[in-house]
């Protein structure tokens, strides 16, 4: 067989995974080259303002933790994992 009884939209699916490609690298081109992306090295924080006084239930809570937690002991079990992608040791809560 010759290679001239290939269908009329052969080509053309072809040409999809290329297009879409371009089209991610497009876009991520833009965003990134936009000055108020959340990756921006030279953002200054905003200042912290209080706001109020805070409620009962709110002062309870925090003088319940403040006289429990001497008492209370903090265990965390970390296990280690690599990245599958990029072979990096993740460290991971168990």
């Amino acid at each position: 067989m010759n290679g001239h009884n290939r269908q009329p939209g052969h080509n053309r699916s072809n040409l999809l995974p290329f297009l879409f490609i371009l089209l991610l690298l497009s876009f991520t081109w833009w965003y990134l080259s936009q000055p108020d992306h959340p990756f921006d090295p030279n953002a200054t924080p905003r200042p912290i303002t209080a706001r109020g006084d805070l409620a009962s239930d709110e002062m309870n809570t925090i003088e319940l933790f403040e006289s429990a937690s001497p008492s209370v002991a903090y265990i965390t079990s970390i296990e280690l994992r690599r990245s599958f992608f990029s072979l990096n040791i993740y460290e991971i809560p168990q």
